[in-house]
């Protein structure tokens, strides 16, 4: 089934595949609350985010701050999470691996999602989240602005700058993130057909 596709390999055709029935039930956002829900590979920028909130949380005394992630028990007890106490007012939640009504829930719960990754093939989380009405704060790469309108970005590079985003996040009413992409299953089915009509 491949051949038809490899033929011209710059003809490269997306067709992105996601839940569209999902949707919030609309329970009150908990004020100043995070979640990345992402593994623990080096392009997910998890050290870069963790001093970003860790600056956050001593420019911000007066606030508690909540983080949620969805890493391995291993990968948390090796990460950076786990090397440097956080301070009071920084909750740190690890969920561990999740099912999908479990992450949704914390989704409900969660004001904003951080998305500090450098790459990704689609970037799931970034159009989950929205349908459950979190604002989302990520970084300014493409993978992000082709599939979204987020409602800040920053340079995942510079950690001032992720801090910087975060705190502005907590001291201004942000503009709701939008979904640019339509759930295309269907459309796919349809070109895998005919592709195996062409072949067969």
């Amino acid at each position: 089934l491949l051949k038809p596709i490899l033929k011209k390999g710059n003809n490269v055709k997306v067709y992105p595949i996601f839940d569209s029935t999902m949707k919030s039930v609309g329970r009150e956002k908990l004020k100043n609350a995070f979640i990345y829900p992402a593994s623990s590979e080096k392009h997910k920028n998890h050290d870069k985010l963790y001093k970003a909130f860790l600056e956050v949380s001593k420019l911000q005394p007066n606030n508690d701050i909540e983080l949620n992630l969805t890493l391995s028990e291993k990968d948390y007890f090796n990460s950076c999470y786990n090397k440097i106490k956080p301070p009071k007012n920084l909750h740190l939640y690890n969920h561990g691996i999740i099912p999908k009504y479990k992450l949704y829930n914390i989704y409900e719960k969660c004001e904003y999602l951080i998305y500090p990754s450098y790459s990704e093939s689609f970037g799931l989380p970034l159009v989950e989240s929205i349908k459950f009405n979190c604002k989302v704060i990520a970084s300014d790469l493409p993978y992000v602005n082709c599939i979204i309108k987020p409602s800040l970005t920053f340079d995942p590079r510079n950690t001032k700058d992720i801090c910087n985003s975060i705190v502005h996040s907590m001291n201004s009413n942000l503009p709701q993130s939008k979904i640019k992409v339509n759930n295309q299953v269907s459309s796919l089915i349809k070109f895998v057909k005919s592709l195996w009509e062409r072949e067969f």
